[in-house]
């Protein structure tokens, strides 16, 4: 079935093709991509370019009810820990880039501690986790990823903080919910 929708259907083909080479590793390349086109304003060019085709895809999606997570082990001297280490509930927070979250709360918590395969706990890291609860618009991106059992799931946007935890084990959970994609 899948092979005849991509037959039929350039423009899935595309955003299919953008994810697995999302998540073959051409994570940085992509992101850039997307995130140009975004700040651009212009009309995207899916089956050109896989940066425009993954948004295009995250803006076309299917609703997802499912909780998601989103693990990130975070020094102080990078520029996205100051950003995220410093909301508050009420406040919002924008990702331009596709980002990669799971729909297992277990392999984000790996994630936040550096544990994931070839990863390193540091010690003077934060390990953050972020909940998105709520209706969201992003790809399920199990059935294309490389990495088999990490149950990815691509999405951008600006969400807003719900709440905020620290657990005894020192993760700090942000709860936010999705207020628009870009």
């Amino acid at each position: 079935m899948i092979n005849t929708i991509l037959a039929e259907n350039p423009e899935f083909a595309a955003v299919k093709n953008a994810l697995t080479s999302y998540t073959e590793g051409a994570i940085g390349i992509i992101q850039e991509q997307a995130a140009e086109a975004i700040k651009a304003g212009k009309a995207l060019t899916p089956l050109e370019n896989f940066g425009e085709a993954l948004v295009n895809g995250i803006r076309h999606s299917p609703t997802n009810t499912r909780t998601v997570w989103r693990g990130l082990e975070l020094f102080a001297t990078e520029p996205e820990a100051a950003a995220v280490l410093n909301l508050r509930i009420g406040d919002t927070w924008q990702l331009l880039e596709p980002q990669s979250w799971s729909y297992s709360r277990a392999i984000s918590k790996d994630f936040a501690r550096g544990a994931t395969v070839g990863g390193v706990e540091f010690t003077d890291a934060t390990a953050v986790l972020i909940k998105m609860k709520g209706s969201s618009k992003g790809i399920n991106a199990e059935a294309f990823s490389v990495f088999q059992g990490q149950e990815e799931f691509v999405t951008n946007g600006v969400f807003r903080v719900l709440n905020i935890d620290t657990a005894a084990d020192g993760i700090r959970t942000i709860t936010v919910e999705q207020v628009g994609v870009l």
